[in-house]
């Protein structure tokens, strides 16, 4: 069962295996853009950033692991150059991407993604002024993660863990 952190990891390294060769930058980031950050993009373009997003309230299965679909995010960044040509380039590559992403378990043992991924373009004023563009390409992605819930909650004072059966049928809450 991976972690999340593998998991995000998983989807870098397909990435950059499948589109290494067109973008000048495939990696992990946190998902959230500043001013300076953004400063900072503009000399390694075109980029292709991956971020989870969270998740819904998930299920657990019989072995206390979390079942849920995560939300994951690709940022795509490019130059803005002649805008014409800046609307081709990355719309070709959301496309490319797009498909990639939609029947793609990243090496991973999962369940394809629920659906293929949507795209929204985040242009706003501040993106204007740094002359790129960013477009999110999101979708959910079926995965189990976490850890069983003794090795979360680690040993009671009593060396029971907690979830274990009392003596008498009862079940130590911890």
């Amino acid at each position: 069962m991976p972690s999340l952190l593998d998991f995000r990891a998983a989807i870098a390294t397909s990435m950059k295996a499948e589109f290494g060769t067109i973008f000048k930058t495939i990696d992990v980031h946190s998902g959230r853009f500043t001013e300076k950050s953004i400063k900072n993009l503009s000399v390694r373009l075109p980029a292709l950033y991956v971020a989870c997003l969270g998740w819904p309230q998930p299920d657990l299965s019989i072995a206390r692991e979390i079942n849920a679909p995560v939300r994951f995010v690709c940022f795509l960044i490019t130059e803005e150059g002649r805008r014409a040509k800046a609307d081709q380039d990355i719309l070709d590559l959301a496309d490319k991407v797009t498909a990639f992403i939609s029947n793609n378990r990243f090496g991973q043992e999962c369940l394809m993604p629920l659906a293929p991924p949507s795209a929204d373009n985040l242009v706003n004023a501040d993106i204007l002024k740094k002359q790129i563009n960013i477009w999110a390409l999101s979708w959910q992605q079926p995965i189990s993660f976490g850890n069983d819930l003794g090795s979360v909650l680690g040993d009671d004072p009593d060396g029971t863990n907690a979830g274990d059966l009392w003596p008498d049928g009862g079940v130590d809450n911890g």
